[in-house]
């Protein structure tokens, strides 16, 4: 028997992400796994140059567009994965320049979906967003900020 042990690379400014880290690898360990939390190393030219076994990255995603060229695109500074894919390359940029919104989405739409077959990484964690508003605040609307995103699901939905 081979044993799989990696050291768990983490932000050490981030309580919240060093508990999920030593969540995660208490879990692992059932299966005979050892992740050894780590916070000494974790700089971003590290991360960059894929100096780690494992990290724990929060990538936030901000407002419309998605700026999936940050990530993905082969040619970004920040593809900390190392994914390279033509036809994505292709769709990101189209996505990133389209200002029609219906054009926009069918492309992103398209682009997940290589993705999600690709797996350049493995998401595991998707925090859930809470609205509240106090009665006395009129003409309140919530919106989803990225509407056609479905990547930290893992699937595409169907239409």
């Amino acid at each position: 028997r081979i044993p799989f042990a990696f050291n768990f690379l983490y932000r050490t400014t981030n309580v919240l992400e060093a508990d999920m880290v030593r969540e995660i690898a208490n879990d692992l360990k059932t299966y005979g796994i050892e992740a050894t939390p780590d916070n000494s190393g974790f700089k971003i030219s590290s991360i960059v140059s894929g100096q780690y076994d494992a990290v724990l990255i929060p990538l936030i995603v901000p407002s419309l567009p998605y700026p999936f060229e940050g990530v993905y695109r082969s040619t970004s500074s920040f593809n900390l994965f190392g994914y390279a894919n033509e036809r994505a390359d292709e769709l990101i940029d189209k996505v990133s320049s389209n200002t029609n919104p219906e054009e926009a989405r069918a492309d992103a739409i398209t682009l997940q979906k290589i993705l999600i077959d690709d797996q350049p990484a493995i998401f595991l964690f998707n925090p859930a967003r809470k609205m509240i508003a106090h009665k006395r605040y009129s003409n309140l609307s919530f919106y989803i900020e990225a509407p056609y995103i479905f990547l930290n699901s893992q699937e595409v939905v169907k239409e």
